[in-house]
């Protein structure tokens, strides 16, 4: 009996598989974690509102500087022109001394370049300055030391065009100071001012106008 060749009875199938067009392979790709999207920047926490009273901003500004001022009162004010002003609060506890000053910015400089500029200035005062700090957050850039047994904090900041120095002096400072520091710069913000406050109309809840 003669049987075909191997070759013979394969040939059918060899040309039937190159002519059945071939399923697309599809590559796997090794497994990918799901892409994070970029964190957005939180807005920073509003700064606790002050009581009726004198704001902290230039007149006309849709803005004002917030500050925890529960215990602090204003004891003087100086206004040079409608871009410059400095307050100057006072705590209960007559050791504690609160300055605020808005004035114009100066060309591309930032509360950095102003922290920079201010302590060459103060290192070269005697007393020297001691066990200096310097942080930024939020945009504020932090500078604390120490004069003696006195203790200072000052913030630096720009907001439209202005810039804003914080300066809180403690003297005789100790521990429990420390809360009022804290609490300051915890209170730091910026914030939209009420249209009637903008204008230095008095609110319903001011007792100026009762």
């Amino acid at each position: 009996m003669h049987f075909p060749s191997v070759d013979r009875c394969l040939a059918p199938l060899l040309l039937l598989a190159m002519l059945t067009p071939a399923a697309p392979v599809i590559a796997q790709s090794p497994a990918l974690e799901t892409p994070v999207p970029p964190q957005e920047a939180q807005p920073r926490e509003p700064g606790l509102r002050v009581p009726a009273g004198p704001e902290i901003a230039l007149s006309g500004a849709r803005w004002r500087v917030a500050l925890d001022l529960a215990d602090f009162t204003l004891v003087r004010e100086q206004n040079q022109g409608a871009d410059n002003r400095t307050m100057v609060f006072l705590h209960r506890d007559s050791r504690i001394q609160l300055t605020v000053t808005l004035r114009p910015a100066i060309g591309r400089l930032g509360p950095q370049d102003y922290r920079a500029a201010r302590w060459k200035r103060l290192i070269a005062l005697d007393p020297p300055e001691t066990d200096e700090t310097f942080w930024e957050r939020g945009g504020v850039a932090y500078l604390e030391y120490g004069v003696g047994s006195d203790r200072h904090l000052q913030a630096f900041l720009q907001h439209e065009g202005t810039r804003i120095e914080v300066h809180l002096a403690v003297r005789r400072s100790g521990g429990a100071d420390r809360e009022t520091v804290e609490r300051l710069i915890a209170s730091l913000a910026i914030e939209e001012r009420s249209p009637l406050r903008r204008w230095g109309l008095p609110r319903r809840s001011d007792p100026a106008s009762r």
